[in-house]
């Protein structure tokens, strides 16, 4: 087996964790908050956060990912950051405490998608190789992790946290074993994040 094949073998692994801690999150979270006594309305102004902040989130990541010497760094980075303010969960049920904390994780967590399709798809553009695999993995590692944090939250909910934070960090891992690929701006002009919100097609469309 060569270096490519293997290579390409360790982002279908990848993906697949990946995904499976996208299955605890938005799957089971709804859960715990019912779980700890919130109404459908609390459920849902909780869960919208995300969307909201991905709106400044993913391009301030993008920027980041593209000045940075690597995306995998900045990927890192955002594993780390998501695996710290996951832990943050369980301590407390407050409102606003959810709030803060569901804005500081979705801040660092919904960027790890994108980063990771960067990634990936400048890699097999270079070695010609399809993503519908290592994209059905992801599929595949979302099914699995359904059944199995769902095995978990039934006789523990608390458990789904424990299961998340190990997902990401095992995700963390196998980063290191995939090809470097260097951000586009690295040593060359920084095109200033502000640029982009000065864009008013841009911004009218990101908020739609």
């Amino acid at each position: 087996m060569g270096y490519a094949a293997i290579i390409y073998y360790f982002f279908i692994i990848f993906y697949a964790v990946f995904f499976m801690g996208g299955a605890i999150y938005g799957t089971f979270v709804p859960v715990y908050l019912d779980y700890i006594g919130y109404s459908k309305s609390e459920i849902g102004i909780l869960m919208s956060l995300g969307p909201f902040v991905a709106i400044i989130a993913q391009p301030f990541w993008g920027i980041t990912s593209d000045r940075a010497r690597s995306k995998n760094f900045v990927l890192q980075i955002l594993f780390l950051a998501s695996i710290f303010t996951m832990a943050l969960f369980p301590l407390s049920r407050n409102f606003y405490y959810l709030i803060a904390v569901i804005t500081l994780f979705t801040f660092f967590q919904t960027s790890t998608g994108p980063i990771s399709d960067a990634i990936t798809l400048e890699y097999l553009s270079e070695i010609n190789q399809s993503f519908g695999p290592i994209r059905m993995a992801g599929t595949i590692g979302y099914a699995v992790m359904s059944v199995i944090a769902g095995w978990f939250a039934q006789r523990y909910i608390g458990s789904i946290f424990i299961l998340n934070i190990a997902v990401m960090f095992i995700a963390f891992m196998i980063v290191f074993k995939l090809p470097v690929v260097k951000g586009h701006q690295f040593g060359k002009e920084k095109i200033s994040i502000w640029r982009l919100f000065s864009n008013k097609n841009l911004v009218v469309l990101m908020a739609l």
